[in-house]
């Protein structure tokens, strides 16, 4: 038995950086459902995910993501628009939502859908921020595809983000 007396030694980091980092751990949830309400509690976007991912370090959540996910966005009690994509990252703080890879957001009640690579959506701003191929399709129309397009939450006013008011 080997024993030892003194300060425990310091570990560094390679290079001499300082302390290491606190040992991580991932935390994997299945099915969860997310509910993100603006500050007055008016508007909100609710998503749910097939699968979340988040790691842990010593002062809480470090970063963290949503797998297959659907959700809608808001306002005074009825739904806006519906969405869907593979990966979403929430910031609850911000009251951000960005949606990655073949994102689809649709208005049900004019039967607009709107596709991109990726979806920004800013409660705060109340606008979605779409890049990456975009189009707009209805029974009566389509538009696009377009490097970047700006649109009202409920889809009823579109355009590039320069004319987008």
């Amino acid at each position: 038995m080997a024993c030892a007396c003194g300060p425990a030694p310091k570990v560094t980091r390679p290079g001499g950086a300082g302390p290491s980092a606190p040992p991580v751990s991932g935390i994997v949830t299945t099915n969860p459902e997310i509910t993100v309400r603006s500050e007055d509690k008016r508007s909100a976007f609710v998503v749910n995910a097939k699968q979340s991912n988040v790691t842990v370090g010593a002062a809480g959540p470090t970063s963290g993501g949503l797998d297959d996910v659907d959700g809608r966005i808001e306002k005074d009690g009825k739904v806006l628009s519906r969405f869907q994509a593979p990966s979403a990252l929430i910031d609850k703080d911000k009251g951000t939502l960005l949606l990655k890879s073949a994102v689809k957001v649709t208005d049900l009640e004019r039967g607009l859908t709107l596709k991109a690579e990726s979806v920004f959506y800013d409660q705060g701003k109340g606008r979605i921020e779409a890049r990456g191929s975009v189009t707009v399709t209805s029974e009566a129309m389509q538009m696009g595809p377009l490097p970047e397009l700006w649109a009202s939450p409920d889809l009823t006013k579109i355009a590039t983000p320069g004319k987008f008011k």
